[in-house]
């Protein structure tokens, strides 16, 4: 893909179907995972993975933050109901 499009082009892509709403342990897992058995990815994409892997990574702290203060999503409280 970065070959053949322009990093603007492929940048949207990447970013508008990475999946950051769904931030949860096993896709910061899988991320890392995909890091480790990709070295030779291209390092635009590399980058593009370890940014959105970072705002997973916030995500995660952020919610667990709330727990600890006894906050929950309201969605998800929205859902159960």
């Amino acid at each position: 893909m970065w070959s053949n499009r322009s990093y603007a082009i492929a940048e949207t892509l990447i970013v508008d179907f990475f999946p950051g709403g769904l931030a949860n342990q096993y896709l910061a897992d899988s991320l890392h995972a995909w890091i480790r058995d990709n070295p030779d990815a291209d390092a635009p994409l590399v980058r593009l993975v370890r940014e959105n892997l970072a705002g997973i990574e916030r995500s995660l702290r952020a919610q667990e933050c709330d727990r600890e203060a006894g906050r929950t999503d309201a969605y998800v409280e929205a859902v159960r109901d």
